[in-house]
């Protein structure tokens, strides 16, 4: 019999520590992405070249994210977080002494094979220390470990870009992550019985549990139960427009802000934060509503933001067109921008958070969480990869006197945003198909 105190404070260690691991991974992540313009600036490389080292990033993360949920399984989910920590920190430190665009690249890659051991991990980890009850809070309150990581990471990283370079924010970067991998060392454990603990089950996750030990009766290779790899699926196709916006802007608002809208690197990337900080309260929200008024489903919640994430791609995009046209005062443009940046963060880290941290949860057993989330963000990071490619692509063809479409002229920053609102609309149609597996008893998200 578990001693509930012992329990308590173990649940509370593995909380924070889980919770500092993936918010300091985003340190040695957002670096980069903070001081891409005065990096490329000194060491010559443009928008197309800044595009491909964002995108062997984002390839070698998506592999990574496959090949972390089936590693994960065969060497602890602690062992493999702990080793993904550390060469992310080390990348960083190379960063800081890169003097052309092939040592960034190919580091760059590393770094994403590294970075791409942190959510499967610490969702399998979370995973057998919640139950279904209370995973929408919980998770909703863990998540923003990559709201307030956004942030944080984004405006340190700014702040040494001032003070000592972009070579600086890259040290910098590394020190945070090696404080935080001691503290990870000491207090992450798989699960309770680890540490002589249990945790007792609610109805749903031994239900999920006996669905999962059947099929695997069957077949040695399954790891869910029947129906739930569609569902998987569909919540990885959601997610895979979902982290295309998300890293749209992570990638391209500092950039955009500094080249287009006139702000000097540092102000961007503060500015940039608001997406973060305003995705901080999206998630809260959307956990807490999922428990309290859906009854622990997460998709219903997860489609009414989706639709604010729209409003909010087009307020953006009218912050671009304001900007092209030079009839508003820059105050004007600047916050009707910082508006759209807001509103997106809260509608887009809601179900963002909410389906691939208590959903992936929720959609298999504990044993097969880790695989869960692995599949998801993988899915998701193919979008991420992507939108590197068509973006850059899109702004440099939109350059000088723009695109023209349909008589309608798309400058560098407007075109940017319309290919964001397309992506919003799209990440909505794979979750209704989810709403109507559910109504059909097909699935329980």
């Amino acid at each position: 019999m578990s001693n509930p105190q012992d329990m308590k404070q173990w649940r509370i260690k593995v909380f924070t520590s889980t919770w500092l691991t993936y918010f300091g991974l985003y340190f040695c992540r957002k670096a980069f992405y903070t001081v891409k313009g005065p990096l490329g600036n000194e060491l010559m490389i443009d928008e197309t070249q800044l595009g491909y080292i964002g995108f062997v990033y984002l390839l070698c993360y998506t592999i990574g994210q496959f090949a972390a949920a089936g590693t994960g399984r065969l060497m602890g989910a602690r062992n493999l977080l702990l080793a993904g920590m550390a060469v992310s920190l080390g990348t960083n430190i190379i960063f800081g002494f890169a003097a052309n665009f092939w040592t960034i690249m190919v580091f760059m890659g590393i770094n994403g094979f590294a970075q791409a051991t942190g959510w499967p991990s610490t969702i399998g980890i979370m995973a057998n220390w919640t139950t279904r009850e209370e995973r929408g809070t919980i998770m909703g309150l863990w998540t923003t470990c990559y709201q307030f990581g956004g942030v944080a990471a984004t405006a340190w990283a700014a702040w040494w870009l001032n003070q000592q370079g972009w070579r600086g924010s890259f040290f910098a970067a590394s020190s945070v992550l090696t404080l935080i991998w001691l503290y990870v060392y000491f207090f992450v454990r798989n699960k309770p019985e680890d540490v002589g603990l249990s945790l007792a089950e609610s109805s749903h996750d031994q239900t999920m549990e006996n669905a999962s030990t059947n099929a695997s009766t069957h077949s040695n290779e399954t790891l869910f139960g029947p129906g739930i790899l569609q569902t998987v699926l569909l919540v990885g196709s959601f997610y895979f427009f979902v982290k295309f916006v998300r890293y749209a802007l992570w990638s391209w608002a500092p950039f955009l802000l500094d080249t287009q809208f006139g702000l000097e690197p540092d102000t961007a990337g503060y500015m940039s934060t608001l997406f973060d900080l305003f995705g901080f309260m999206g998630a809260m929200t959307a956990g807490i509503l999922s428990d309290k008024w859906f009854g622990g489903r997460r998709t219903g919640i997860s489609i009414i933001m989706l639709g604010g994430m729209v409003v909010g791609c087009m307020v953006l995009y009218w912050a671009g067109m304001m900007a092209g046209s030079g009839a508003f005062s820059e105050t004007v443009v600047l916050w009707t921008c910082g508006a759209g940046l807001s509103m997106i963060g809260f509608m887009l880290f809601g179900p963002d958070s909410l389906l691939t941290g208590a959903g992936a949860m929720d959609l298999g057993s504990k044993k097969s969480a880790m695989v869960a989330a692995g599949i998801i963000n993988g899915m998701g990071s193919i979008g991420a990869m992507t939108q590197e490619i068509v973006l850059s692509t899109i702004m440099m063809y939109s350059k000088g006197n723009g695109i023209q479409v349909m008589g309608m002229t798309f400058t560098e920053t407007s075109s940017t945003f319309a290919v964001l609102i397309i992506a919003s609309v799209a990440a909505m149609g794979p979750l209704l198909i989810v709403q109507w597996r559910n109504k059909q008893g097909m699935s329980d998200l």
